[in-house]
């Protein structure tokens, strides 16, 4: 009778990086460093925009991100009272914005580097 023999190899691999998914370490990695990039991006963005001779740098300050759901969500958050009016504008003054833009740069990034995990 005839003998059968199957062997599989990179078993320790395969199992190492089902591992890594599972933890989505990578991906924990990608939502943090676009989160901070955009932070950046709007502080850098109200300093530039904020230009009327009335900037305080009270926005700048009061904008803060976090990570929250163990590293898969980043937030972030400006808390003075009008940045509304600063992002959308009122029927008295134009938009300046500068959260917008920064999300919108950085959204193409983040959407890049999570389908570059896909692969």
């Amino acid at each position: 009778m005839a003998k059968l023999s199957i062997q599989i190899q990179g078993l320790d691999k395969l199992t190492r990086k089902l591992i890594k998914n599972q933890a989505l370490t990578e991906a924990k990695e990608v939502v943090k460093k676009n989160t901070a990039q955009m932070h950046e991006k709007t502080i850098s963005n109200m300093i530039s925009t904020y230009t009327k001779g009335y900037r305080t740098g009270n926005t700048e300050d009061n904008t803060t991100f976090e990570i929250e759901d163990g590293g898969l969500s980043g937030v972030q958050t400006t808390t003075t009272d009008y940045i509304q009016y600063l992002e959308q504008g009122t029927r008295y003054m134009a938009a300046e914005p500068a959260i917008k833009p920064a999300f919108d740069a950085q959204k193409v990034e983040f959407k890049k580097q999570m389908e570059d995990l896909a692969k």
